[in-house]
């Protein structure tokens, strides 16, 4: 079973029961929605690592992948935020961008390509996402900025859900089939 191979941190039971006390308070000024946010909080541990280890699987097959330039995945031992990720963290989180091989064009179509990733600007769903890092991103930045971010009109940011990582895998593949053959 899965949440045997990964136990729950013994201070997560602690983080729970201390918001359950403030979620009481909220209850009281909120109504339902601070017994929606302590339900949630209960699973968070279970889909956070879901999330992280999709989002872990999808980099390793973009890394690989002949049609992208470059991962940007702390995950990755070729990272150059590995070491000081896997040192503060137990997962890499489930946000990964990427540079595809392509113009701006070819870009867009790849993302309008994809059929599993719901186009957005958000993060931190149950679903995955995607959305072209520049056009919703680096608006507020300057030129300048925007080069130092490292974001490019073929930049790609995912936010990985927690279906599972063929279903999402075979989406990009599908993907990059449309747009590049």
């Amino acid at each position: 079973l899965w949440y045997r191979a990964h136990p729950m941190p013994p201070w997560l039971p602690q983080l729970i029961a201390s918001a359950a006390v403030i979620f009481i308070v909220l209850h009281i000024c909120l109504g339902g929605a601070a017994y929606l946010i302590l339900r949630g909080l209960k699973t968070y541990y279970l889909r956070y690592r879901r999330h992280s280890e999709t989002a872990l699987t999808i980099a390793q097959f973009l890394h690989t992948h002949p049609k992208v330039e470059r991962v940007y995945y702390p995950g990755l031992a070729d990272d150059p935020g590995h070491s000081l990720a896997t040192d503060q963290m137990d997962c890499c989180g489930a946000v990964l961008s990427f540079d595809l091989k392509a113009d701006e064009q070819e870009t867009r179509h790849f993302i309008d390509a994809l059929e599993l990733f719901a186009t957005t600007a958000s993060i931190g769903s149950t679903e995955s996402l995607v959305a072209p890092a520049k056009l919703y991103f680096a608006q507020d930045l300057s030129a300048e900025e925007i080069i130092l971010a490292g974001i490019s009109n073929s930049t790609v940011r995912l936010s990985v859900g927690i279906e599972h990582p063929d279903d999402l895998i075979g989406d990009l593949e599908q993907a990059f089939s449309k747009v590049f053959s």
